[in-house]
This record gives C-alpha cells, structure tokens and sequence, in this order.
C-alpha cells in the first residue's frame, strides 16, 4: 500500500493508519455534504475495498468519514445519477465489495449514519462509534412529489408551444389559452395532497439490522424511521466500543492493530466461518466449522504441524493460570 491513494477527486481517500503499519485507513472525505455519496464515489469506495482486500500488505482495514458524519447515505440531488443501471452491480456497490472482502473491517462511526451509510456501517465487521454517532433508516420516509408533477411538466410545454403559434390563431384566443394553461399551472403546484415516495433498501438493511438488534427494535428503527443513539447501539450490541468523538478513528485503529498482530491466515479464515455460519442453523454451522478446521489441519506441511505441537507442549509445560 502507498503513501496516500486519492479516489474519485479526493472525495475518497486511501492511505496507511501510519508509515508501514499493516492497517489501511478509507476515509469518505466530503464533510461539506456530510460524506453523502455520489455514484462516482460510491464506485470509488467499492474500488477501494477490492484494491485493500488484494493487497498482502493490509492486515486490517478501518473506513472513516471526515468531519461531523460518518456518511448521510447517497446524495439524492444527483439522484438520477445515483439510481441509474443495476443495483446489483457490484462495481458500483461497496457493500457488496465489504462482504467478499476476507480481511477485518472495522467502522469509526462519528455523526451521522443515515441510511445507506448506516448499511456500509452494517457491513463492518467491528464497528466503534462517537458519543454524537447516530444511525438512522430513513427508507420508509416521505419525500413529497407535487401532485400532478408530470402534468405541470406537460402544461409548461403547452405554453412554450403557445409562444411559438404566430400567424394559426388570434393573440386573444392565445390570450385565453395561456391563461386556462397557468390556471391549471398554479393549481397543480399548490395542491395540498402531495403524492410521496420512499426509497427501498438493496444494501442489507432490512435484513441484516433484525438480525443484530432483534427484529422488533429493527422494526421500530425502520418503520419510524428513528435514530439509533450511540448509547442505545452499544446496549444493542450494535457497536463494540463508544467513546468521545476526538478518539474514535484512534481507537479503530487500536482494534485494526491488535488484529494485526496476529496470525494473518487465521484471522482470515476465522472471519470467513463466523460470517459464514451465521447463514446456517446452528446444527450446520458447527460442521461447517468442522469441515474447515479439518481442511486446515490437513493443509498444514509436515514442518507447520512440528511447530504447533511444539508450541502446545511449550504451553502445557507452563505452570497453570490462576484466573
């Protein structure tokens, strides 16, 4: 990993926790939008995560947002750009990107979570959030539409097609038509029975909040469309650690780094059967565990097994823990 790797403008950032560490810090850098994400920048973010994930320098990875949010979901003021071609896509789905990538991902959540920056928080393996942080649904929130959108569009045209009659009619029955036209006009864009949309989750959040907070504290923060303090996260065990906002990227990075200094290949390995058998029933996820840990003993050289059996005896040789 280099010195500082800038994505899509600056806007996301790639760069090492410090000089030569094994942690890789992404940092969503638009505070002046509240980290919302643009569709450049969303497959920025996903590039990054399939770079980090090939990279055998990174141990660990910690994903950050500059500034007073984590991330406030996707930037709805280019929303035509945003919600264009597949959402399944995986070039342009980070979330997608954090669930192949094998490497520990952990979340420094300061500010705001909304929507689907909560679902890229989600799809951290370890998440630390700030005494500020609040996560937030808002799928299920209106956004209102004037009525008869469509129609005001149809009526503005109507009188640009007016303007350009000359010679066909009289300007008093232009007169009157233009006027019929804005009446109308003024009509539709003062109604008082708006028509509203949501926006329906593809990102995992309404299967995977139940399935760490409980279904009926996942249905209340969804329906209602009520912020998760940090407070009532941590009693969820929707967060691991809350500290003050000043110390959350250190204190990810803490994490990152304790990971770090253990065995590569098995944290590997660990992450993959936990997340994998969080699929299954118990029953199945047990034997899963087996199989792998059979697959890993069996794949171990004759010179890995000597070296595991000398360090099991070196242990059983100590004298035994009081705790």
């Amino acid at each position: 990993m280099g010195a500082a790797s800038p994505d899509s403008g600056d806007l996301i950032l790639v760069e090492p926790a410090r000089p030569g560490s094994p942690v890789a810090v992404i940092t969503i850098n638009r505070p002046a939008a509240l980290n919302a994400l643009t569709r450049p920048m969303m497959i920025s973010l996903a590039s990054a995560f399939r770079r980090l994930a090939a990279d055998d320098g990174v141990a660990a990875i910690v994903l950050a947002g500059r500034g007073r949010s984590f991330c406030s979901g996707v930037d709805l003021t280019a929303a035509e750009e945003v919600f264009k071609g597949d959402v399944k896509d995986p070039a342009a789905n980070p979330v997608a990107q954090m669930e192949l990538c094998r490497k520990p991902i952990i979340g420094a959540v300061a500010g705001f979570a909304v929507t689907a920056g909560f679902e890229i928080a989600l799809a951290c393996d370890i998440l630390v959030a700030g005494r500020s942080a609040k996560f937030l649904d808002t799928h299920a929130k209106c956004v209102p539409v004037p009525q008869l959108f469509h129609s005001t569009i149809r009526l503005k045209i109507c009188i640009l097609h007016l303007n350009a009659l000359t010679n066909r009619i009289t300007a008093r029955i232009k007169y009157a038509l233009k006027y019929c036209i804005r009446s109308a006009l003024s009509s539709a864009n003062t109604s008082t029975s708006p028509k509203t949309f949501g926006i329906f989750p593809s990102w995992g959040l309404s299967q995977k909040l139940s399935r760490v907070i409980g279904p009926n504290r996942a249905r209340e923060a969804s329906l209602t469309c009520m912020p998760i303090t940090a407070e009532m996260a941590e009693k969820w065990g929707l967060v691991n650690h809350v500290v003050d906002d000043n110390q959350v990227l250190n204190k990810a990075v803490e994490v990152a780094e304790a990971i770090a200094r253990n065995n590569r290949n098995l944290v590997v390995l660990y992450k993959s059967v936990i997340n994998d058998g969080l699929q299954l029933d118990l029953e199945h996820a047990r034997a899963l565990e087996q199989e792998r840990a059979h697959n890993y003993y069996n794949g171990m050289t004759k010179e890995q097994f000597a070296n595991m059996q000398k360090f099991i005896q070196g242990r059983s040789a100590k004298a035994p823990s009081k705790l």
